[in-house]
């Protein structure tokens, strides 16, 4: 019943929209245009060039009554398709209007000073319906378009969101543990490092988008990787040498930050003399290439395995980007492991 009412009564906004002044100037406008052409046919067909303004003027009083009654034909056929009704009321209404028409455009026509009504005024007033009702058409499929798009970014967004509030339990369990272990053997480390990890967390909160720029994902990195500097001590070398013009690229929150962290607790952590990690990027071609690259064990002999970061990370971008973003893991030379991910631009 709701949906009912609320159909009947958007019909009655599109059927009051079809009497505004743009559609009367519309109308206006293309009838002027059909007015020119039909009298320049005329006057080509018979020769007589110099009576193209004579001919124009002693007809235009004729295409005045279309042009008043163009839009009132338009809104009826709106109000007509908004009331769920049979079809052969609709098809009767729609005699009923024609004949009104013709009827109203004999009057008009005398009215403004024509002395008869111009022929084909049944097949004008059909055709005005048929143009009618596909611009209707055309306007409710483009809105349905709209709407499903509309409906598909939000699931990605909302998908994409489930995913970080996924990602965030995960990496916060893994920095606690490296604090716990900590913290018998050295307090004051285990100290500094609860204080970086305050400082990660409100980073990470106030995410409210699935996408930041790069700038804002490296200022989330840098408490992550200064808590794990004060874990390794000097075993620990982090680089970020991103150009400053990249710097203003779209990529989705927390990109950086598992690609570090899997650097670190596969790469680095088992190697006992420690390592260093570079986070690089670069364009190609329209492509934003972000790469971490680490000198420490290197992938397994049986292939790199991807944990919860990294999967999650690799959901997120075909969630945000489709087949077009891609995540790749390869041994990195001499050694060590090299992680490259490559975001397009995401049309908006």
């Amino acid at each position: 019943m709701e949906q009912s009412e609320a159909h009947v009564e958007n019909g009655g906004e599109t059927a009051l929209a079809a009497l505004r002044p743009r559609v009367w100037l519309s109308s206006l406008g293309v009838w002027a245009l059909v007015a020119v052409l039909v009298t320049a046919t005329v006057v080509h067909t018979h020769s007589r060039a110099a009576d193209f303004v004579a001919l124009l003027s002693a007809a235009l009083p004729a295409w005045i009554a279309y042009v008043l009654l163009t839009p009132p034909v338009i809104a009826l056929d709106a109000w007509l398709a908004s009331h769920p009704r049979p079809q052969w009321v609709r098809v009767g209404a729609l005699i009923l209007g024609g004949a009104l028409f013709v009827t109203l455009l004999h009057l008009l026509s005398r009215v403004v000073g024509s002395n008869a009504t111009m022929p084909w005024s049944w097949v004008v007033y059909a055709v005005l319906v048929v143009l009618a009702r596909s611009r209707r058409r055309r306007r409710m499929l483009r809105a349905r378009e709209l709407q499903a798009e509309s409906l598909r970014r939000q699931l990605a967004e909302a998908r994409v969101a489930a995913l970080q509030s996924r990602l965030q339990p995960h990496f916060l369990f893994n920095t606690l543990h490296a604090v716990s272990a900590t913290l018998e053997d050295d307090p004051g480390k285990a100290r500094r490092m609860l204080v970086r990890l305050s400082d990660l967390l409100r980073s990470v909160l106030r995410l409210d988008a699935p996408e930041v720029s790069l700038a804002s994902d490296i200022e989330i990195l840098r408490p992550y990787v200064e808590l794990q500097s004060i874990r390794f001590g000097e075993r620990l070398d982090v680089r970020i040498d991103i150009p400053d013009d990249l710097r203003s690229y779209s990529v989705p929150a927390l990109l950086l930050q598992p690609l570090v962290e899997n650097a670190v607790t596969h790469g680095i952590g088992p190697r006992a003399e420690g390592g260093t990690i570079v986070v690089t990027a670069r364009e190609e071609h329209g492509v934003l290439v972000a790469c971490v690259s680490d000198d420490g064990v290197g992938p397994p002999a049986d292939g790199a395995r991807e944990g919860i970061g990294l999967g999650n990370l690799r959901e997120r971008l075909d969630t945000l980007y489709g087949p077009a973003a891609r995540l790749t893991i390869a041994p990195a030379a001499p050694r060590g492991t090299r992680v490259e991910v490559h975001i397009p631009e995401r049309a908006p």
